[in-house]
């Protein structure tokens, strides 16, 4: 009885490790459209943590914006394939900085990915730590609405 309910077990979580593998091998589209959302957060989040970090260690201010990733690296927080990792070889900036003062409050935009690398709407990762796909028009007023209220 017990070698049946062990076997039973067995082709119980084989069945869910194949299914959901095979749904995204059958997909017809390739397999790096089903994965890039994930690699664009997971590197987002990525970047979003080594941002504070980095915020943190140096008395809560960010790195300068025009070498942001530069400043990650030389700090030794991330590594430059980390931050730089392009998922198509046509985007010359995969991620975005959006400077501004030191805060882990919710809804601030602090990275996101190229609009133009993900087809249904821009990775955004936010000083709460929080990663969204955002639709695209959401997005540019999200910015919008945070640039004006940065701007002095």
């Amino acid at each position: 009885m017990i070698i049946r309910k062990n076997i039973l077990n067995i082709a119980v979580i084989s069945l869910i490790i194949t299914v959901p593998a095979m749904l995204v091998v059958l997909r017809p589209e390739p397999r790096t459209c089903v994965l890039r959302p994930l690699r664009s957060q997971t590197r987002v989040r990525i970047l979003v943590s080594s941002l504070q970090i980095y915020a943190e260690a140096n008395d809560f201010r960010y790195p300068p914006s025009e070498a942001w990733i530069q400043h990650l690296c030389e700090s030794g927080i991330i590594a430059p394939e980390d931050a730089l990792a392009p998922i198509r070889d046509d985007v010359s900036e995969p991620y975005h900085f959006v400077p501004g003062p030191y805060t882990t409050e919710p809804g601030r935009i602090l990275v996101y990915g190229n609009p133009d690398r993900n087809i249904k709407g821009v990775m955004v990762g936010f000083t709460d730590y929080t990663v969204d796909l955002v639709g695209e028009s959401d997005f540019e007023q999200m910015l919008a609405e945070q640039l004006a209220d940065t701007t002095p």
